[in-house]
């Protein structure tokens, strides 16, 4: 009973996930964001798998190779455990970086990006070389491993009340919950692995936790249909719309952040924009996102801040790029590079050295 439901289950888990790749596959195909949560699906399924080729798992089901052809079966068994594994170790990394471009919208750079596969990978090819016995080094990767499944629950949190969609920061939530949730589940799982009698029952547990949250995750996507792009496509925008196609609310505004420099205050929010303005919140969040085409209302901000750092770092030559840096808004050089870079393809120093002849 326990080999026929940890069966079924397992092969009901990997056929949502391959349903879900093949519907992302096919409606996004030219998405970053998608073929980066593909890879993330495809490391879940591999983590089932992997199962699948360990060799007391194999004796249960007794598909366990013959004497005959003991060495080159057990090889061979070893070898696809081994890529199943390796390519399940990617999951972490792969939600961390999806979750990273679809809550802040911006692609992290080569090195950043690639440094923690390359170390996580290159440790567990080390242990997998060594036969596990190579403790320390496991227990380096499952640590790095947490950390970036805590960078993801950090990306989901990260400026959510400056999501100007409601469908995503509702994603958001639910995607905090739902990594808290299976994280917690799988650590308890495995924390408890010794003492289980059987890898069926590994494995029953594993799928479980798996098609629980893929469960979710199907009936999400197909509530909300219409609302994926806003995961997987990054949207275009432009603070020079046509006011006569503008509601008066959103004349408004553009008023008042070109009259007023409202941007160059640091602190400024959402909330504090709609109680100046006597717009409410909610009619806020609307315009910024529907008429002007912003996904994010700190990037609203940053664009009108971008701009006007642009045009001082061209007209002013006596100030310092750090003076800029302050009076059009920015609190730290970080934020204030990666916005202008998104803007402009390169530094502020650059620009100034080019006249501010880079176009954006």
């Amino acid at each position: 009973m326990m080999k026929l439901l940890s069966w079924s289950l397992s092969f009901a888990t990997l056929a949502l996930i391959a349903h879900l790749i093949t519907h992302l596959v096919a409606s996004f195909r030219k998405s970053g964001n998608a073929w980066f949560f593909v890879l993330f699906l495809s490391g879940c399924g591999a983590y089932i798998i992997h199962t699948f080729f360990n060799g007391q798992f194999l004796s249960q089901i007794s598909v366990a190779p013959q004497a005959s052809s003991e060495t080159a079966n057990d090889s061979r068994y070893d070898l696809l455990f081994s890529l199943f594994w390796l390519w399940a170790e990617t999951t972490p990394w792969a939600l961390w970086v999806f979750l990273h471009r679809v809550c802040r919208q911006y692609t992290l750079s080569l090195p950043l990006l690639i440094t923690p596969l390359v170390v996580i990978t290159t440790l567990n090819v080390y242990c997998l070389h060594r036969n596990f016995d190579a403790y320390p080094y496991l227990q380096i990767s499952n640590f790095l491993n947490f950390l970036l499944l805590a960078l993801a629950v950090h990306e989901v949190m990260f400026d959510l009340r400056a999501d100007l969609s409601n469908r995503r920061r509702k994603f958001r939530n639910l995607v905090a919950i739902a990594i808290v949730s299976i994280v917690g589940l799988l650590f308890y799982v495995e924390v408890n692995r010794p003492t289980w009698t059987s890898d069926l029952g590994l494995l029953l547990s594993r799928s479980l936790s798996f098609a629980t949250a893929f469960l979710i995750s199907l009936a999400y996507f197909r509530a909300h249909q219409n609302s994926l792009t806003e995961l997987f496509v990054i949207p275009t925008h432009s603070t020079e719309s046509n006011e006569t196609q503008l509601s008066e609310g959103a004349q408004q505004l553009l008023q008042a952040m070109q009259e007023e420099v409202l941007y160059t205050t640091a602190s400024l929010s959402l909330s504090r924009l709609s109680e100046h303005l006597e717009i409410p919140e909610y009619r806020l969040r609307d315009i910024i996102k529907t008429e002007l085409g912003f996904q994010n209302f700190n990037k609203f901000i940053n664009r009108y801040r971008v701009d006007h750092a642009a045009r001082a770092l061209k007209n002013q030559p006596e100030l310092s790029i750090a003076e800029i840096m302050h009076s059009s808004g920015f609190n730290s050089h970080p934020p204030f590079h990666r916005a202008f870079r998104d803007v402009y393809q390169c530094t502020p120093a650059e620009y100034r050295e080019n006249n501010g002849t880079v176009t954006s």
